[in-house]
């Protein structure tokens, strides 16, 4: 049975990861930077769409009780500012310069969730909650990512998976 907290912390080395693939793509030839760039970025949003998604049904309800409830405003904050960055992201052309602010600020608001959920609710978490409590999160957490996958597949036209997280180090960049 996986932890809920290591789960959620894969989650965001995966984000961290995708977010330095985008970096290096923007980098290589016009050709097909573009393509490559869309492919990417359309694999990003869903994770961070799916993780953020699961973590205000999942994780909120427990992980924002007692003195880690002061978070909850910033936190809330920050996934609004990754929706809408998501959001912003698909009605421009990929690395154009409009798509790479949406892009730059959906990879700030990110760090920024990251670095708090990770310094603040998350480790007292890890610490308050028992063994048992974190394995059960866990398992709700992957199987309300698992019902996202088969709700999304179940549209016409659509595949997507659930995330994953590669052993590829991140990177830098955009």
């Amino acid at each position: 049975m996986p932890d809920v907290v290591d789960v959620i912390l894969a989650e965001h080395r995966q984000i961290l990861e995708l977010f330095g693939e985008l970096a290096d793509a923007a980098g290589t030839g016009a050709a097909r930077r573009a393509d490559r760039l869309d492919l990417i970025w359309t694999n990003l949003a869903r994770v961070l769409e799916a993780h953020v998604d699961t973590a205000q049904e999942i994780a909120w309800p427990r992980l924002f009780q007692g003195s880690a409830s002061r978070h909850l405003p910033e936190i809330a904050a920050g996934h609004g500012d990754i929706r809408e960055a998501i959001g912003e992201a698909p009605f421009q052309p990929a690395g154009s310069a409009v798509w790479t602010l949406a892009v730059r600020a959906a990879r700030t608001a990110a760090i920024r969730h990251i670095d708090g959920i990770e310094s603040g609710p998350l480790a007292m978490f890890r610490r308050e909650a028992s063994p048992q409590n974190r394995e059960l999160l866990g398992d709700q957490w992957l199987a309300f990512q698992a019902a996202q996958v088969s709700d999304a597949n179940s549209a016409p036209g659509r595949r997507v998976s659930a995330p994953t997280v590669s052993r590829k180090p991140p990177t830098s960049g955009l």
